[in-house]
């Protein structure tokens, strides 16, 4: 697939319309695909953001959910998911849950329109088990996400559980903030991945620009978050 490059803050792009993207999408590079944070757009833009994203090219949209406890920021709720689904409905949504306590949110969250789930593997033990036996029973497409400090010895403890999904979302910075450095190990991180759960399709988010993004391409990577390299909001 042919997606820009992100290296350069400087400019805005044409495509995007007036709402100002990173540039670096004058240099057409083959990376994994690009899916947009829109918690990383101007929070008083996001209908301009959002048809940007589509004109840039991208089919999906990352939706951030924070809840003030899991992670120490808060970002938004099941109404912006809804109004994502009905400004953009061509833009699959990926809803990143970074909550304490999933079920409480789920049913929300697919009425508004979420397309796929990403729940936590740091969740408290028997919170995770209850959360992955519903997403199972109701058919729903769903992810693990895993936090840089939970090590893939650790995460061969849940292989029962990982096994049931394809999809892992791998953060590459400590979720709640836009603007993060990009962790190194995360690349030795993915190595590990692909030797121990060769079937899951890998997405890794966080601080990632051109370098990175190339280099997760060579890694084997299908798919990169991006927010801060994408909207110009730093």
């Amino acid at each position: 697939m042919k997606i820009p490059s992100l290296a350069s803050k400087d400019r805005t792009l044409n495509a995007g319309g007036d709402y100002p993207l990173t540039d670096s999408i004058m240099t057409r590079l083959t990376l994994p695909e690009i899916i947009p944070s829109l918690f990383a757009a101007d929070p008083l833009r996001y209908f301009d953001a959002l048809k940007a994203v589509e004109r840039f090219g991208c089919h999906r949209i990352h939706l951030d959910i924070m809840d003030g406890h899991f992670v120490s920021n808060i970002s938004f709720g099941a109404s912006v998911v809804a109004a994502v689904a009905k400004q953009t409905p061509y833009l699959f949504r990926e809803v990143h849950l970074m909550v304490q306590n999933p079920q409480q949110h789920i049913e929300a969250f697919l009425k508004s329109g979420a397309q796929r789930l990403f729940i936590h593997i740091e969740l408290a033990n028997d919170v995770l088990q209850e959360t992955v036996r519903f997403l199972q029973s109701e058919a729903v497409d769903w992810g693990v996400a895993v936090n840089p400090e939970t090590s893939i010895e650790t995460l061969q403890t849940y292989r029962d559980w990982i096994s049931k999904t394809q999809h892992l979302l791998l953060m590459s910075v400590r979720p709640g903030f836009c603007g993060q450095t990009f962790i190194e190990e995360t690349y030795e991180r993915i190595k590990e991945l692909r030797t121990h759960f060769p079937h899951l399709k890998l997405c890794i988010d966080g601080g990632i620009r051109t370098p990175e993004a190339q280099r997760l391409q060579e890694l084997g990577a299908e798919s990169i978050v991006m927010g801060s390299a994408f909207f110009k909001t730093l």
